[in-house]
This record gives structure tokens, C-alpha cells and sequence, in this order.
């Protein structure tokens, strides 16, 4: 296997590995909070002489299961935070519609409130088709694509979600921690949240890595949008087009980083992460210089997307994420959650 292929399912498992470690906080959290064990026994006494499986876990386990949560990858406290309720867009190829929405469907898809797919071609019934100039961008870069998928979901989607998150077609979302990080911000103020750059005084979120935007953002939007030129589309990229019409707005780009100013939003490759082998374009315009310095340490354990990833990735990500596990492991009681500072 060449190298760069085993370093890419090397980083993959070990990015999944960490996401599944941060979910147990929130279900430690939960097990606190009700009066539970934070730590299940799992085996008896070692004066029994015996390691078996403690019969309390097993039967919550099975309840579990029988419930169906399991088949959703839902637990405990993700249901708790479904009342932060999501709707997913993604923007994406006419020709790559029916195969990427049979993987978002199976994967992370089926955990938004709401998944709309965007295309300039119907090529089914739910498919909401674009009219947009031609532009030397593919249609998921497309800045007058984004708007114009912006302004429907003002029109006809704004009640049915508090936040709205954007997500490139080539990504894995982890709804339970995008839930988490959301259940503290305010989705009545103008704001946004996403990876942040920098090109000279311009501060952008980056579009690979998805960004996430409040009920109130959608509707200043909605309302304000057809009197600014800014807000019209160019063939500049979409991320910075978006981020010059919301700034216009009044729209506030948010810090997304958790308490340990770790990111969670992720435009480059987990490859470039791990190695801290960045393009010479990221090392230039990483706000905070976390990735460029740190690495995976960088990373959050409530990290929200991955991106880029093909669908295989995808798929295996879901598998680890909400399948597998590491028997026994345990993180820190603590909130990863902080007061964000707004960036622009």
C-alpha cells in the first residue's frame, strides 16, 4: 500500500477514534447529572474471581438497541440536545446528486432536522434547482449558488430550524457535537461560525471546512440582501463573497473554537493535520495558528467536520464514530464549550 495511503486510513481512524472519545463527555455528563455512575462498572468485584459484563450495562445496552437508537446513532444526551434543531444544505454537481445523497442519507445526513441538496439540474423531486450564471468555479464554489440557496431557505425554510449549516459536498458532520457547541449560542443574534482565515483585512470562514448561521443571520439576510451589491454573487470565492455580504449586513463571524482553543471545523485534509504539512495558501491565512503550529493536538475532541473526504471515508467514518468503540476509555468531566468572541 503507498504511503500516502496508508497515512491517509492511519489519521482517519485516529480523528474518528478521537471524536468518539469526546462524545463520552456529553454522556458522562448526562449519567452525573441524573445520579448515574459516571463510570459503568462493567466487570464485578475482583474478589469474584470472575471478568463478566456488569448486568446492569447489558440491559441498558439492549434497551438501547431494542429502542432503535442504536441503528440512528442517537444516545442519551444527543437526544437531549436534538431540540437544537438543524437544517443541513449542501450545494453540489448535478452529476454527483443521486450517489452523494444515498451516502448522506446513510451517514450524517439522516441526523439534520433537515437535509437539502442545491444543484443547477433536477435529477430527482427533491433536488431544488439553481439558476446561476456560468462561472469558472465548480457549482459547490459557486458564490451566486450559495446566495441563491440562502434566499430560498429564507423563503421557504427559516421556521423550521434555529441554525443553518452549509456543508461542502465532500465532508462528515458530527451533528451530536455541532448540537453540543450550538446549545450555548444565542441563534436570535446575526452570527455565523466556521474555520476561520484571513487575507489581509479580510476575515473569512473557510468553505471546504462548512460554516454554520443562525435563524436571525438567514433572516437579516433574507430582508436586507437585494440592497446590497455585495450580497449579488461575483466570480470571487464563495466564502469570501458570503463573508463580505454578511459583514455588510452586520452579520458576525463567530469564534468556534472550544475551551482549549481547539478547532472544530476542518477544511484540509486530516493528513496535512497530523503531519503539519499544510498548502503554503492555509499556513498564510490560519487566524490562530493553531494547525500550522500544533498539529492534531490542535483538534478538538467535539470536533464538528471533516473535510475533504471521499465517500468510502465517509462511510468508514460513520462506522467508527457510531459503531465501534474503545472498551473502557474515559475523558474528563468538563465542558469543552466557552464564550465566544466574535472575529469580524
Amino acid at each position: 500500500m503507498p504511503r500516502s495511503r496508508q497515512l491517509h486510513v492511519l489519521t482517519t481512524g485516529y480523528i474518528a477514534v478521537g471524536f468518539s472519545l469526546g462524545a463520552l463527555v456529553s454522556q458522562l455528563l448526562l449519567n452525573i447529572s441524573v445520579g448515574q455512575d459516571p463510570f459503568p462498572q462493567g466487570l464485578t468485584s475482583p474478589t469474584s474471581g470472575q471478568r463478566t459484563i456488569d448486568t446492569k450495562w447489558r440491559q441498558r445496552r439492549e434497551q438501547f438497541i431494542a429502542d432503535n437508537r442504536y441503528n440512528r446513532g442517537y444516545t442519551d444526551v444527543a437526544d437531549d440536545l436534538r431540540r437544537v434543531k438543524i437544517l443541513c444544505f449542501v450545494v453540489i454537481a448535478e452529476d454527483k446528486v443521486a450517489a452523494q445523497r444515498s451516502v448522506y442519507e446513510q451517514t450524517w445526513g439522516r441526523r439534520c432536522d433537515r437535509l437539502l441538496l442545491f444543484s443547477t439540474k433536477a435529477t430527482d423531486n427533491e433536488t431544488v434547482v439553481l439558476k446561476i450564471p456560468t462561472s469558472r468555479h465548480p457549482v459547490e464554489d459557486d458564490s451566486y449558488a450559495s446566495l441563491q440557496a440562502l434566499n430560498y431557505i429564507y423563503k421557504h425554510h427559516l421556521e423550521e430550524a434555529h441554525w443553518f449549516i452549509r456543508v461542502h459536498p465532500m465532508t462528515f458532520v458530527v451533528l451530536e457535537n455541532l448540537r453540543y457547541f450550538l446549545k450555548d449560542e444565542n441563534y436570535n443574534k446575526p452570527v455565523y461560525f466556521g474555520q476561520v482565515l484571513r487575507e489581509g483585512n479580510v476575515v473569512f470562514p473557510l468553505g471546504s471546512a462548512g460554516y454554520v448561521i443562525s435563524r436571525k443571520a438567514i433572516s437579516k439576510f433574507g430582508t436586507s440582501s437585494p440592497s446590497k451589491s455585495r450580497c449579488n454573487g461575483s466570480a470571487t470565492s464563495e466564502c469570501v463573497v458570503v463573508a463580505d455580504c454578511f459583514r455588510d449586513l452586520g452579520i458576525i463571524l463567530g469564534d468556534s473554537r472550544d475551551a482549549l482553543d481547539r478547532s472544530r471545523f476542518h477544511g484540509v485534509s486530516v493528513e496535512s493535520v497530523s503531519v503539519q504539512e499544510y498548502p503554503a495558501w492555509f499556513s498564510e491565512m490560519d487566524v490562530h495558528n493553531n494547525m500550522t503550529k500544533q498539529g492534531i493536538t490542535s483538534v478538538s475532541d467535539v470536533s464538528i467536520t471533516i473535510s475533504p473526504v471521499s465517500d468510502s471515508v465517509i462511510l468508514a467514518l460513520e462506522y467508527f464514530l457510531y459503531r465501534a468503540g474503545v472498551y473502557g476509555a474515559h475523558l474528563p468531566v468538563k465542558s469543552l464549550n466557552k464564550i465566544h468572541r466574535q472575529l469580524a
